[in-house]
């Protein structure tokens, strides 16, 4: 059935209330079809430090690419981040920190997505700020992000250096992509 041929058959019906209550429903369930047309996760990820110690694990999680729905198999080892990017190679004086994003394409290929090539943001809270505003690399969705905090006076890689606290970092913090939630008032 086509939306032209809905639209036509809205038309016809008499009562006014109930056309003008058929015309919202019909649009919301249009706003909705489309909302399942974008990328999105659906069920999502848990983040954590990989039994591989530089690399990022995950529970078992769904989304969707270009409408499309997909799973992702935990990965307990984790998945090498892929980026060399790095916190405070410098090593000037303090406590730096930098914010990545974990993205996956349709193919299941997971990813990072360094906020900047070197970073030396001043605080856990402003790493997560530029983790977040990180865009997904065209045809992957953003599964989640995380938080490092080098060493103080010391510099960290990503992909090289590891994800345990009290080791090659002094913090790392972990967060979940939101699922998207359709059909919500």
């Amino acid at each position: 059935m086509t939306t032209a041929s809905i639209n036509s058959r809205i038309q016809g019906v008499t009562d006014p209330s109930t056309r003008r209550a058929l015309l919202e429903l019909f649009g919301a369930v249009r706003s909705e079809l489309a909302e399942l047309k974008t990328d999105s996760i659906v069920n999502p990820s848990t983040l954590s430090t990989g039994s591989t110690a530089a690399n990022v694990a995950n529970t078992a999680f769904q989304f969707r690419i270009d409408g499309v729905a997909y799973t992702k198999a935990a990965v307990t080892a984790g998945t090498v981040l892929g980026i060399t990017d790095t916190i405070n190679t410098g090593t000037a004086t303090g406590l730096f920190f930098g914010g990545f994003a974990i993205q996956i394409t349709a193919g299941g290929v997971v990813t990072a997505k360094a906020a900047a090539a070197d970073q030396v943001l001043t605080s856990a809270a402003a790493a997560e700020v530029a983790a977040r505003a990180i865009e997904p690399t065209a045809g992957n969705v953003i599964a989640g992000w995380f938080v490092v905090g080098a060493n103080a006076d010391s510099a960290w890689t990503a992909a090289t250096d590891d994800l345990t606290p009290a080791s090659d970092c002094v913090s790392v913090s972990y967060y979940s992509a939101p699922a998207a939630h359709f059909l919500t008032e």
